[in-house]
């Protein structure tokens, strides 16, 4: 029996087990679906092996604190996980009823899409990550978003399916391919977004919790190469299925006329912000990437 044969076959049965857990939360309500994902997750998820992982990164960025101070945390993380993972089948639901989203710094996405001008978006996996980019495209404008793909090819198709029911969304895996697409869209005046807080392999070193960080330098190219504003982009939840976004001042990368210099001070300022806001919701953020080599 074929590798190619058995890697199928593991890929039809994880997706239909994705449709499974998909359909469970699908049929209840909202706060019921973001509430049973968290508390199952906070259950189960301490215990695996991952959680070592993320336990070890905690560790890491917060050498001061207890290891029952990182467990707890780790907790919270498990349970925001689950919550968000509840609350993916009633995307529509949550993007559009603006009861459950506060929106601060919504004239920053304006500025964006009225300055004639390419724009770029970063953000990163906090609390309900999907959220931001698709409150922002509802200021009528478009935005291609770069993501890391699933590996699971059907699992992939069925996620970009859910996500497109709610936002007119151009979305690209990370790659040759999404970054021709990013390029064309910013040639054309249009606006790119992309989550900043996992490891590129063959990044730039910069520094996220006092330690080199190997982070994906496009941002700071396309910033650069297109005069573009870059906004800054984060998900805060409040309690239960409730979400502040906050769209920060936009900012641009100095052209000296040294790149690469250049770019590692854009890359820095990305960090920087990355840190404070995983500093301010340490619960919330999704500590288990292999973010530090």
């Amino acid at each position: 029996m074929g590798s190619s044969f058995l890697r199928k076959t593991r890929h039809v049965i994880e997706a239909f087990l994705f449709l499974i857990f998909y359909s469970f939360f699908w049929i209840f309500p909202l706060s019921w679906a973001s509430w049973l994902g968290g508390t199952l997750a906070r259950l189960i998820g301490p215990s695996t092996s991952l959680n070592k992982r993320a336990l070890r990164n905690l560790k890491r960025a917060f050498p001061e604190k207890t290891e029952s101070e990182c467990f707890k945390i780790s907790q919270d993380m498990w349970e925001n996980l689950g919550q968000t993972m509840g609350e993916f089948p009633h995307m529509h639901t949550l993007v559009k009823g603006s009861k459950y989203i506060q929106v601060e710094g919504i004239e920053n996405v304006d500025f964006l899409r009225d300055d004639k001008n390419a724009g770029l978006f970063f953000s990163a996996h906090l609390a309900n990550w999907e959220i931001s980019s698709l409150v922002a495209v509802q200021r009528n404008f478009s935005l291609l978003l770069l993501y890391r793909a699933s590996n699971n090819p059907v699992i992939n198709l069925l996620i970009q399916g859910q996500r497109q029911k709610c936002a007119s969304l151009f979305y690209y895996p990370k790659g040759k391919l999404g970054a021709r697409a990013a390029l064309k869209a910013l040639k054309e005046g249009g606006h790119v977004g992309m989550l900043m807080d996992q490891k590129m392999n063959d990044g730039m070193p910069s520094s996220f919790f006092g330690m080199p960080a190997w982070t994906a330098p496009a941002i700071a190219q396309f910033s650069l190469k297109f005069k573009a504003p870059i906004v800054a982009a984060h998900v805060i939840r409040l309690k239960g299925a409730r979400f502040k976004i906050i769209y920060e001042k936009p900012f641009f990368a100095e052209n000296t006329g040294n790149p690469e210099e250049d770019i590692k001070k854009v890359l820095e300022k990305i960090n920087q912000t990355l840190e404070r806001w995983v500093r301010e919701n340490p619960g919330q953020w999704l500590w288990l990437h292999n973010r530090w080599r």
